[in-house]
C-alpha cells in the first residue's frame, strides 16, 4: 500500500508513504518491491472515482437536492458520446435495433430503483453513477478529473519518462483519443466505477 497526506486547503503534499521498506538500500530490505514507490504506482481506484462523475453533473446544472438518479438493475446504459446520444435514457430492457452501443448492467444486489444523489453516493450505487456518467458525458468526466488535478504528476515534473494519469485515463476512456491510442473501452461508462488507474498522489 502507498499513501499520501495532503493539506485540503492548499493541495500541498505534506507526506508520502511509498510502502514498507521503500527508500531503504536493497540489502536492508526484507520486503518485496522495496524499490517501488507505491504512492506513485497506478491502480484502479474503484468507487472513489464517483465524486468526479457527480461534480461533472453538478457543473452542468444538476441540482443534487431535487434530482433523482436511476439506480435500477437490470439496466441498459447508452454509451454514445454525441449530445443526442447522451439525451437517450437508459432502458430497463435490452434495446431493439439500437443506434449506439449499450452497457448492460445486471446485479440484483445493486437494484435500488430511483434514488436521490445523496443516497446513491451513500450506498455507492453502480448503476446510478454509470447512468450519470452517460448523461454527463464520459469525456466531460475525464476533463473534470483534470480540473481537480489529475495529470499534474507533481513528483515527475521535468522528467521525460514520466507517466501521466490523465493521459492514460483519456487514452483508455476518452472519446477524442488518437486513433493509434484508442482502446475498446473508449466512451465506456464503466469509468464511473474507477476502472481507470490513478496513483495515490493523483487522487
Amino acid at each position: 500500500a502507498g499513501a499520501v497526506l495532503e493539506d485540503p486547503s492548499s493541495g500541498a503534499i505534506e507526506a508520502v508513504y511509498g510502502g514498507p521498506g521503500y527508500g531503504l538500500p536493497q540489502a536492508e530490505c526484507d520486503r518485496v518491491y522495496c524499490e517501488l514507490n507505491m504512492a506513485e504506482d497506478p491502480k484502479q481506484v474503484g468507487s472513489s472515482f464517483k465524486p468526479y462523475v457527480l461534480a461533472t453533473a453538478v457543473s452542468e446544472g444538476m441540482n443534487v437536492q431535487t434530482s433523482t438518479l436511476n439506480g435500477n438493475s437490470p439496466i441498459w446504459i447508452p454509451e454514445g458520446s454525441s449530445t443526442a446520444d447522451r439525451l437517450v435514457l437508459s432502458s430497463p430492457t435490452k434495446p431493439v435495433n439500437p443506434t449506439q452501443p449499450y452497457l448492460p448492467f445486471n446485479e440484483k444486489s445493486e437494484d435500488s430503483g430511483p434514488v436521490s444523489p445523496q443516497k446513491a453516493a451513500a450506498i455507492s450505487s453502480d448503476p446510478a453513477f454509470e447512468d450519470l456518467a452517460h448523461r454527463a458525458g464520459v469525456q466531460n468526466v475525464i476533463d473534470m478529473a483534470k480540473q481537480f488535478g489529475v495529470g499534474e504528476t507533481p513528483f515527475f515534473n521535468g522528467k521525460s519518462n514520466a507517466s501521466n494519469d490523465w493521459t492514460t485515463l483519456n487514452e483508455q476512456f476518452g472519446s477524442s483519443c488518437p486513433a493509434t491510442g484508442c482502446s475498446d473501452t473508449n466512451g465506456a461508462v464503466a469509468i464511473a466505477l474507477g476502472e481507470g488507474e490513478l496513483t495515490a498522489v493523483e487522487q
